[in-house]
């Protein structure tokens, strides 16, 4: 009863927010109901003249409510918000957090409701819509369905300031398991990239026809997932400057030191037109000490030259630091991987343990660390090429290398598979990373684009024998040199 009284009132009192009656209203917040607080809440939200002022009675409530164990509560308090933030947006500000994890809601409705509410306000919201859903998709492979595409690309054709950070996304979508998410992803990618408000609205935000159409076009190059990031971090670091663009990023560390050793090293290569960087993330793992001066010293392959090093200042106990070595890459076109051998180089100051104050007088040490290996898959970036046949005629024969190799060490066809992928650092096409069961002989399609921005292609013709598995390998590309490079990587 007491809650359609509460309706009553804000009908009478539409435009008196001064009235006694709003007092009434007000005091409803700090009932034992639930009900009575949310039609309290409810009431003045909808109140045609209210403003943050009022407002700030009936927010804070809306916000608890956010969190109940109850989907109706959550529900109604998440509308409610959602009628805030049409006009007054900053109201909703303090309810950030509980809106943010309401996005992955078991409750449909109530996600939607949330990322519509944060959509309402400004770009922090929205970032931090497109940064949960980032975390969402790494860690729940379940996520990345063909809806949740979809809904990316909307996000990124409607909101420009989200674009590169969808367009990342969507990148990383590219190579799922499941086709359709594949599809689509490629699909999206490609229209985005065009940046045209005309290609948004008719295949994006007014559908007209689904990827997988005759409309759907193969995106040209895929950025790696943390490219982004690195690209910016050693562009900030004024020894790295003037070395061009960053062409692509190791996916993965290589650990140079044992674990549970006194100091911890790994590895990142960037890859550049003409250059290397090399990032040294270490760790002092020994509390009555602290490092300065850190750097990777490297002995040089053949043809690469090192032209200097980026120290870290300071590695104190179990806080990381970075240090960087830069190298030009070789002249010869053709001489592209190399074997580092590599020791970290810097002065000891012991320190007391307890406050991590260390001495002034210090001392120079090293520590050799494992050697660092330059591959042929550092220099190609990974491009999905969904008719491969098309791509193959369509680069052409100029440039075609063919040669036969003993894969001696290789059992069977999907270890095969499984090395030639991560040696060679390219895209496998058309499924063809899946080899039927029972098959003595498999044919492996590779896409890529090699540094310099070179299209490659690879056909890898395998076949199971006595020894191991055989392999007719031939390799087309734009340019002849690479084309060499990839041919006899291998061998």
């Amino acid at each position: 009863m007491l809650a359609k009284n509460v309706n009553f009132g804000i009908i009478l009192f539409t435009y008196r927010t001064d009235s006694p009656m709003f007092d009434f209203i007000e005091n409803c917040l700090r009932h034992k109901s639930e009900i009575v607080i949310y039609e309290a809440a409810h009431a003045i939200v909808n109140l045609k003249n209210t403003s943050a002022k009022e407002l700030a009675s009936a927010v804070p409530v809306l916000q608890l409510f956010c969190s109940s164990p109850k989907p109706t509560l959550r529900f109604a308090a998440i509308r409610t918000l959602n009628k805030v933030a049409m006009k007054h947006p900053a109201a909703v500000t303090a309810c950030n957090l509980e809106l943010e994890n309401l996005i992955t809601d078991t409750n449909r409705s109530i996600a939607t409701l949330a990322i519509t509410t944060l959509l309402k306000g400004g770009f922090d919201y929205k970032k931090a819509i497109v940064d949960s859903i980032i975390i969402i998709i790494e860690e729940n492979p379940e996520a990345k369905e063909a809806a949740a595409v979809s809904a990316l690309a909307k996000f990124g054709a409607h909101c420009e300031e989200l674009l590169p950070s969808c367009v990342v996304l969507l990148e990383r979508c590219l190579l799922d398991t499941d086709d359709e998410v594949r599809d689509r992803a490629t699909f999206y990618v490609n229209v985005l990239k065009q940046k045209q408000k005309a290609l948004n609205s008719a295949y994006i935000l007014n559908v007209v026809r689904e990827p997988g159409d005759s409309a759907a076009k193969s995106s040209e190059k895929v950025v790696a997932s943390r490219q982004d990031i690195y690209a910016e971090q050693l562009a900030a670091i004024p020894e790295l400057a003037n070395i061009g663009s960053l062409f692509k990023s190791s996916s993965l560390p290589v650990e140079l030191t044992e674990s549970e050793t006194e100091y911890m090293v790994q590895c990142i290569k960037h890859t550049f037109g003409n250059y290397m960087v090399f990032q040294f993330d270490c760790t002092n793992t020994l509390n009555d000490q602290v490092l300065e001066n850190v750097t990777v010293h490297m002995e040089p392959s053949e043809g690469f030259t090192i032209l200097r090093q980026v120290p870290c200042p300071s590695l104190p106990y179990n806080k990381p630091g970075t240090t960087y070595t830069l190298a030009r890459l070789p002249e010869d076109p053709t001489l592209v991987t190399g074997t580092f051998n590599c020791t970290l180089k810097f002065v000891v100051k012991d320190c007391d343990p307890n406050t991590g104050e260390p001495d002034d007088e210090g001392y120079e040490d090293e520590y050799v660390l494992e050697d660092v290996e330059v591959s042929v898959g550092d220099h190609v970036q990974k491009v999905m090429k969904p008719n491969f046949g098309a791509s193959w005629e369509e680069v052409g024969p100029e440039n075609e290398l063919e040669d036969t190799y003993a894969l001696s060490t290789m059992k069977t066809l999907e270890d095969a598979v499984k090395n030639i992928i991560q040696f060679m650092g390219m895209q496998p096409c058309e499924r063809s990373d899946k080899v039927p069961e029972g098959k003595s002989s498999h044919t492996l399609y590779l896409a890529g684009v090699y540094r310099g921005g070179h299209d490659a292609l690879v056909r890898a013709k395998l076949v199971v024998t006595d020894s191991g598995v055989n392999m007719q390998l031939t390799v087309r590309s734009t340019d002849p040199h690479v084309s060499e490079v990839l041919a006899t990587a291998i061998g």
